[in-house]
């Protein structure tokens, strides 16, 4: 079950939480891609077929959360770009009731970014 969590910060602090949430993906997720590759390699090699049949579906589903999640990063940075350059061009934003305003959006399965990569060995 996916859910939305939504993350709050300052406007400006917003490209350095981007960078943050990265660096945990890079850490994190990819470590763990590039583990289970290694595993089907490993398995193709010794010709065990079916194991490295399911290392790569591992692999496959684990890249589309982490697409998945890099798409919700550059939206949200396209929305800092815009916002941004109103500002700086004097367009305000309307005052919007608080369920209204812009706010970081992130689809996640679970809620930490560790939980997420160990996620996929119990799926």
């Amino acid at each position: 079950m996916r859910v939305t969590i939504n993350y709050q910060c300052e406007l400006d602090e917003l490209p350095r939480t981007i960078s943050e949430l990265l660096g945990n993906l890079e850490q994190n997720d990819l470590v763990f891609v590039a583990a289970e590759i290694e595993k089907a390699r490993s398995h193709s090699f010794d010709k065990n077929v079916s194991e490295a049949l399911e290392s790569i579906d591992r692999v496959r589903v684990d890249l589309a959360k982490i697409d998945l999640r890099l798409m919700e990063y550059a939206n949200i940075l396209a929305g800092y770009t815009k916002a941004d350059a109103d500002l700086k061009t004097g367009a305000s934003l309307e005052k919007q009731p608080e369920s209204e305003m812009p706010k970081e959006s992130l689809d996640t399965k679970d809620i930490s970014d560790d939980q997420i990569s160990r996620s996929s060995d119990s799926e």
